[in-house]
C-alpha cells in the first residue's frame, strides 16, 4: 500500500486530495484568511498584492467581453464564424476564469506553506536560541 493512500485513509478521505476549483467569492475569502494569518505587515503586503493582481486581471478581462461579444456578433452577420456559438464563448470565458482562480489560489498556497508551514514552524522552536555573546565554561 502506498503512503498516500495510509495517509488519505486516516484522514477520512475517499481519494487523494484534489485541486479544489474554487469561486471568485471562496477565492476572496481564502485570500482574507492567508492576509489575517500573516505574521508581518511584508507578508500582509504581499497576500494583498496577490489579491489585487487578481481583481486587476479580472476587471480586464470582463472589460474586453463586450468587445468580443460585438466582434463576434459581426462575425456571424458577415458569415465568418459558421461553427463559433455564443455557448462556446461563454464556457471558454468560464473555463478562464477558472483557471485564473486556480493558479491565484496555488500561488498564495504557495507563498503561505512556504511562509507558515507547521514543519518550518516545528523546526524552528525545536533549535534552541543560539546565544553568540555568551562564553562557554569549561571548568579549566
Amino acid at each position: 500500500m502506498p503512503p498516500t493512500e495510509s495517509f488519505n485513509r486516516a484522514s477520512g478521505a475517499a481519494r487523494p486530495k484534489v485541486h479544489r476549483n474554487y469561486s471568485h467569492e471562496q477565492l476572496l475569502d481564502k485570500l482574507g484568511k492567508f492576509e489575517e494569518a500573516a505574521k508581518t505587515g511584508e507578508h500582509r503586503g504581499s497576500i494583498r498584492e496577490i489579491r489585487q493582481d487578481y481583481l486587476r486581471e479580472r476587471n480586464r478581462m470582463n472589460k474586453a467581453i463586450p468587445a468580443r461579444n460585438h466582434n463576434y456578433r459581426m462575425g456571424i452577420d458577415a458569415g465568418i464564424h459558421p461553427i463559433e456559438t455564443h455557448e462556446n464563448l461563454i464556457n471558454t470565458d468560464k473555463r478562464r476564469e477558472q483557471d485564473q482562480r486556480n493558479q491565484v489560489t496555488m500561488r498564495a498556497e504557495t507563498y503561505y506553506h512556504r511562509n507558515y508551514s507547521l514543519s518550518k514552524n516545528f523546526k524552528e522552536a525545536k533549535e534552541p536560541q543560539r546565544d553568540r555573546n555568551r562564553t562557554i565554561d569549561r571548568g579549566e
